[in-house]
């Protein structure tokens, strides 16, 4: 099918072949798939799988570079292959939810897995496909008891600071917490398993010491250790817990302060000050020798560095001013540790006007459930900024006041956006 899939209230759809579409899809009726029925998702603009009920299919061929973006819950009952394209499921009404019997077909990638909640139904072993709009990063449970489906999703970013307590898996506490991402798992109802960490060097740089690495559970505002059977070294590996009966946030710790993991970025923020902009930062967990590369870019996407400062050690507030900025300004910092690894920022954006040097900051960039702006434009207050998605389609306005107008993002898809204001001028941003 070259173009959408429409299928009414009224009216039933039973695939025991293969249903193709390119187009988008919207199932407002019945739409399932007997025991040999495969849904075949290709096209090369981004799919909506959309309407008011659930898509319910056997097998599942995901094959559009483009991403599908899914509002519908769909419901695997066989195996989902990832062949080309992210699904982008960041609804948790909406997920992509497997049955006692469905499976993952070969490995996910970088560019083919899913993006937002995914939920595993029944007992046994199971690796989450899922991950962030640029990079697969799984995790697995293996469960003795699901009575109600467990879902799981992947946040690139802080699962927040918590007390390091002594009543988990392990009564050692934990010294450390990777600050740089988390695995959200949680159950529908009632369930009990392991915790199967899968770390990489997306946001795991800085580990030395593999030895000292467990699984750090947050519950309770405690980060907990919940033990740790390690396969794999410094660079990747899995990590599997002791038996798991209350679930929330799971990532990466520590028991030595001797195996450090990544820095954490406590704050990225800035403001114009007369014809310079001021950028500031904090850190925290910051290890001796860290050196800090500040970078600017005009359109956002090609960056180049515009000073270096050496790290003090430890939590630190850092200062730097830009004497010679464009109208609109993207930074990012360049994280380097004492042993060559590297990681990013976020982005911030500073934005002033040649005539009257109105400022407005975006934070942060990415953004994920809130986008920020902080403005102290005279000339914009009052008037309406509008973010609009990659077609022109107006996804929100907001009237700006002078200080932080904050927009919850949590529902929007992942994606480039632009965000117009009443002067004309526009900045690129991207959701996570």
């Amino acid at each position: 099918m070259t173009g959408d899939m429409i299928n009414t209230a009224s009216a039933s759809i039973e695939n025991s072949g293969t249903v193709s579409v390119a187009g988008n899809s919207t199932n407002n009726g019945t739409f399932t798939s007997l025991a040999s029925g495969t849904f075949h998702l290709t096209g090369n603009t981004t799919q909506f799988l959309s309407g008011s009920t659930a898509l319910n299919a056997k097998d599942v061929i995901v094959n559009n570079a483009a991403g599908i973006i899914l509002t519908t819950p769909l419901n695997i009952d066989g195996a989902i292959t990832f062949t080309n394209g992210i699904i982008t499921a960041t609804n948790p009404a909406a997920p992509v939810s497997f049955s006692s019997n469905s499976s993952v077909n070969g490995v996910p990638t970088d560019a083919s897995h899913i993006n937002g909640y995914v939920q595993k139904n029944g007992t046994g072993s199971f690796t989450f496909p899922i991950g962030d709009a640029t990079k697969y990063q799984p995790v697995g449970v293996n469960l003795t008891t699901n009575t109600a489906g467990i879902t799981a999703r992947y946040y690139a970013g802080d699962a927040g600071t918590g007390t390091f307590g002594t009543t988990g898996g392990s009564a050692t506490p934990l010294v450390a917490y990777n600050a740089r991402e988390y695995w959200d798992i949680f159950p529908g109802a009632t369930a009990m398993g392991t915790v199967t960490i899968h770390y990489d060097s997306y946001n795991n740089v800085g580990i030395t010491n593999t030895t000292d690495l467990r699984v750090a559970h947050k519950t309770g505002g405690q980060w907990l250790n919940e033990g740790g059977t390690l396969s794999g070294n410094a660079s990747n590996g899995t990590l599997i817990s002791t038996n798991i009966m209350n679930w929330s946030p799971f990532t990466l710790g520590s028991v030595s302060a001797g195996s450090p993991l990544p820095l954490k970025l406590v704050s990225f923020t800035g403001f114009r000050t007369g014809t310079t902009n001021r950028i500031d930062w904090e850190t925290s967990a910051e290890e001796a020798g860290t050196t800090f590369t500040i970078e600017r870019s005009s359109n956002g996407k090609d960056y180049k560095a515009i000073g270096i400062q050496k790290g003090n050690g430890d939590n630190s507030v850092y200062t730097f001013s830009d004497n010679t900025p464009p109208a609109i300004a993207y930074y990012k910092i360049l994280m380097t540790a004492a042993d060559g690894t590297n990681s990013y920022s976020s982005v911030l954006v500073l934005r002033a006007t040649v005539q009257n040097e109105d400022q407005v900051a975006l934070y942060p960039v990415p953004f994920k459930a809130n986008l920020s702006i902080k403005s102290t434009a005279e000339s914009l207050i009052g008037t309406t900024a509008v973010l609009k998605d990659v077609t022109g389609k107006t996804i929100f306005s907001i009237t700006l006041q002078s200080g932080i107008n904050t927009c919850e993002t949590e529902e929007l898809p992942s994606g480039l956006y632009t965000l117009h204001f009443a002067d004309g001028s526009i900045i690129k941003i991207i959701k996570e």
